[in-house]
């Protein structure tokens, strides 16, 4: 049986006297929690008197790992440690307590003890992840990075998926110095996971922090070697990324501005229709890139940001870089249009109409911006701006319709103020 409770010095003493007299065999074990709750002091007497640390939770911890978890003093798990407590037991999950702390973050002092007390640094959690990958995702301190490096941990071994630990400390590292210790360490900046990724491109896609990047790029990583399925790297910042200076890094390490994806996108395409942030465009447009370039489906930059942006700052930032209004896609369609019918945000629309784009203007197949909004739109307020802007309700498709027959094709604009708005212009 185990039990499960604090105990007190009277407790602790019947032990001992039981103990004496020989029937400390019979005394009940105690629990993992127990163990950890006691002071220092009760533990000294209940391990003097020959009662075994060797009990487990219903999740296989042992007293060492309850300990660990629910903040006992370092006195308490030194003294667990010297009794014998087995320092590598797997928890049902598989894990150490070496992995338990470093995921706790508890700073260098608890990895050093368990270390000097024969936790194996090289020992492999679920998945294949090491104490080292666990280190550089949990505990963010280079000395814990530093210890576990010099006491063996290999830096370069890798995870079932293949991701390193440098993989791991590129995606999440927030200062630099992680990367950089295990880059000094000979970590292998030029690795590929199993879906082809570098620590690169973990950088470029999930960290914000330019020092990553830069790190890497001295350590010899290339700004312009193709990611999985040839993906750009600089694509990928322009995309992912919201700090421009990882962007400016990469361009200032060489990466070629102009570099296309197979849809023919630069990346001020990729940038325009995906990067909330408006200085990542202007970080591609200081180093050349041309808001005049077209995509494989004759897109500008532009054009890209009016379909699927909801950043009215990167529209506007590509109008005042000279980012021409009356361009048309080979079907006809101005920016103009295209955020009309497709932008969720009115503010887009907005700042097209305020830089003097054409409202007027028609498509290859007659339609104008608001009989465009009227038949795909999902937002009712593009309608209703567009009127108030001058737009001709009165205007007619080639088949003789107006934007008043064209809503009654849109069910998401049903019976909305804008419905009703193009209902009651038919009788003024």
């Amino acid at each position: 049986m185990t039990v499960n409770i604090r105990w007190s010095s009277v407790a602790v003493m019947l032990v001992v006297l039981s103990a004496a007299m020989g029937y400390a065999q019979d005394w009940p074990e105690l629990s993992p929690e127990s163990w950890a709750n006691m002071t220092v002091e009760e533990l000294e007497q209940w391990l003097d008197s020959g009662v075994p640390v060797r009990a487990r939770t219903e999740h296989g911890e042992t007293a060492l790992m309850f300990a660990l978890e629910h903040g006992s003093s370092i006195e308490l798990i030194e003294r667990l440690l010297e009794s014998g407590v087995d320092v590598n037991a797997r928890s049902i999950d598989g894990l150490t307590a070496l992995f338990l702390t470093l995921f706790l973050n508890t700073g260098p002092d608890l990895p050093d003890l368990l270390i000097t007390h024969g936790a194996d640094v090289r020992a492999r959690g679920p998945d294949g992840y090491t104490t080292l990958m666990a280190a550089v995702e949990f505990s963010i301190d280079p000395t814990v990075i530093q210890m576990l490096i010099a006491a063996g941990v290999p830096v370069n071994t890798r995870d079932e998926i293949g991701n390193t630990a440098l993989m791991y400390a590129a995606r999440s590292d927030p200062n630099g110095e992680i990367v950089r210790s295990l880059i000094d360490a000979g970590a292998d900046t030029h690795a590929r996971n199993l879906s082809g990724l570098t620590p690169l491109v973990f950088a470029l896609a999930h960290n914000p922090n330019q020092e990553i990047t830069i790190a890497l790029l001295e350590a010899g990583s290339d700004p312009n070697e193709p990611g999985p399925e040839d993906s750009i790297p600089l694509h990928i910042a322009a995309r992912l990324n919201s700090n421009a200076e990882v962007a400016r890094a990469l361009l200032e390490a060489g990466a070629d501005v102009s570099a296309r994806s197979p849809e023919g996108e630069t990346a001020l395409h990729v940038a325009a229709a995906f990067n909330h942030n408006s200085e990542v465009v202007n970080a591609l447009l200081e180093f050349g890139a041309l808001h005049s370039a077209r995509d494989s489906q004759g897109r500008t930059p532009l054009m890209a940001a009016a379909i699927f942006n909801p950043s009215a700052a990167v529209t506007r930032r590509l109008i005042n870089a000279g980012a021409d209004l009356s361009a048309r896609t080979p079907d006809g369609l101005t920016a103009m249009m295209l955020a009309a019918s497709l932008n969720e945000n009115i503010d887009v629309l907005r700042a097209l109409i305020d830089a003097g784009a054409n409202i007027h203007a028609r498509s290859g197949d007659g339609l104008t911006a608001l009989m465009y909004a009227a038949l795909v739109s999902q937002n009712p307020e593009n309608i209703m701006l567009l009127l108030e802007s001058g737009a001709r309700h009165r205007d007619r498709t080639r088949d003789g319709s107006t934007a008043w027959d064209l809503i009654q094709i849109n069910e998401a604009l049903q019976e909305t103020p804008a419905y009703w708005r193009l209902h009651d212009l038919r009788f003024d």
